[in-house]
């Protein structure tokens, strides 16, 4: 989901500025409120372009193409994307980690006698 919501962004970037030479950060949220997945891209693009971080935001959006994955992206605070997925869209997401290879708790011969907190 990821790679998909990073996707949508350097389109949008690239559509606006001809340039996707940015760092762009997606962290998963910790609060529903906030929708699933957020970017700094709009606060990291407006301070490189000396612009206006929200206003970034909202032109970014409006670039966003509608994808059936995707509920809405909202701006919060200062100029976070946040993602919010639709109900496919988390399904989905859930099943690729289910289906992928690697492990997430690998174990190791050396960390038997860990415990999870």
């Amino acid at each position: 989901m990821k790679a998909k919501i990073n996707a949508l962004l350097i389109k949008a970037i690239d559509l606006l500025y001809k340039d996707n030479d940015f760092s762009i950060e997606i962290v998963k949220t910790k609060s529903e409120m906030h929708g699933d997945w957020s970017s700094n891209i709009a606060m990291i693009v407006a301070k490189k372009k000396g612009e206006n971080p929200k206003e970034l935001a909202q032109k970014i959006i409006k670039l966003i193409t509608n994808e059936d994955w995707l509920e809405k992206v909202e701006i919060a605070g200062p100029g976070f994307l946040n993602f919010f997925l639709t109900k496919q869209g988390n399904l989905n997401y859930l099943k690729n980690l289910l289906r992928d290879k690697k492990s997430y708790f690998p174990f190791e011969e050396s960390n038997k006698k860990k415990y999870f907190n």
